[in-house]
């Protein structure tokens, strides 16, 4: 019973973080269109749905992302702005918006 309110709260935490994000494609960001048809752009995170990661990984480049600017939390992949690879998608979005 402990692991199903866990899991809860982690879903309701996962919900708070993606709230004010926005949400956009791989090719929004200047990645190949197959990467992902939806990414959640935050103001220091790009936020993947875990089944989506493995092409986001092949097709998108996001494989060579360091592990320390990568998170699974519930069921999504959260990659860091830390991560060169990760601010430049971030800048272009911020850019292709303003």
């Amino acid at each position: 019973m402990y692991f199903d309110e866990l899991n809860e709260q982690v879903g309701v935490a996962v919900k708070n973080a993606l709230q004010d994000a926005k949400e956009t494609t791989s090719e929004n960001i200047g990645l190949d269109a197959r990467a992902s048809k939806k990414l959640y752009i935050g103001d220091d995170f790009i936020a993947v749905k875990k089944s989506n990661d493995g092409t986001l990984k092949y097709y998108g480049g996001f494989e060579y992302i360091s592990q320390d600017c990568r998170s699974e939390i519930g069921d999504y992949v959260f990659y860091y702005g830390d991560d060169s690879r990760v601010q430049d998608c971030i800048s272009r979005f911020e850019n292709a918006e303003a």
